[in-house]
């Protein structure tokens, strides 16, 4: 399979696959299907049951993309020591500030929210998901996009992300330790509108966790590392 090929396809395709078994030189069996080969940044949230391939959104977290590295060097600027260490410090606080020198670059850089439609625990659904790197390029980001570029800001700098998804939306969260049961969710469709604030947006975001305690799906980018899913960066060839 060439995945770099793969990579670049962006709309559905007919492909056939082979299904062939062999006993040393011998096909013992062998059929063919007829398949789809769906665009490389196209997510599948659920197959059989709501949610159920979710966890591949941890692909599209992609920390050493050179878009996310652009947005971390403004950050650093917006700290006085000009540090981005993640948990070194051992300090919750310490980790909130970096979070919200984050969350102002971001905004620095121009990325507003657009609107889309979206019901991740349908089975069958399917949605464009964009990488850090097409948001900055395109200035845009929706519900998952903008989980998506915060997460991978924050796995770049050693934090731990996750990502909420809720009926019809997304949020992001950071640990505000390492290995912590707790996150901190963050608003990220507030970016684009400078009346509000980065406390506004984690006050945005504690309040959709509150309202959905029994209905949502939680996906630590740490964990589905250990899984191996690996940022699709790492096989691209752009």
């Amino acid at each position: 399979m060439n995945v770099t090929k793969l990579l670049k396809v962006y709309s559905i395709i007919p492909a056939n696959l082979i299904l062939r078994a062999k006993i040393e030189n011998e096909i013992i069996y062998e059929e063919t299907k007829n398949i789809n080969i769906r665009a490389a940044d196209e997510m599948i949230w659920s197959a059989s049951k709501p949610y159920d391939l979710a966890f591949f959104i941890a692909f599209w977290v992609t920390p050493k993309d050179p878009a996310v590295e652009q947005i971390l060097s403004i950050a650093k600027e917006k700290l006085p020591d000009r540090s981005l260490h993640g948990y070194q410090r051992g300090n919750p606080e310490d980790v909130m500030r970096q979070v919200e020198a984050i969350f102002y670059a971001v905004r620095d850089i121009g990325i507003s929210y657009v609107s889309s439609t979206v019901d991740f625990g349908r089975i069958g659904f399917s949605q464009r998901v964009r990488l850090p790197r097409e948001s900055v390029k395109q200035k845009a980001a929706n519900c998952i996009d903008g989980a998506v570029l915060f997460a991978s800001l924050f796995e770049n700098i050693g934090l731990e992300p996750v990502i909420m998804l809720l009926p019809g939306h997304a949020i992001v969260g950071v640990k505000g330790a390492p290995g912590s049961g707790r996150a901190i969710f963050i608003e990220t469709t507030l970016i684009g509108r400078p009346e509000f604030t980065f406390n506004d947006a984690v006050e945005a975001g504690g309040a959709r966790f509150d309202a959905c305690r029994g209905s949502k799906e939680v996906i630590s980018i740490k964990k589905a590392r250990k899984e191996g899913l690996y940022p699709l960066w790492s096989a691209s060839s752009e």
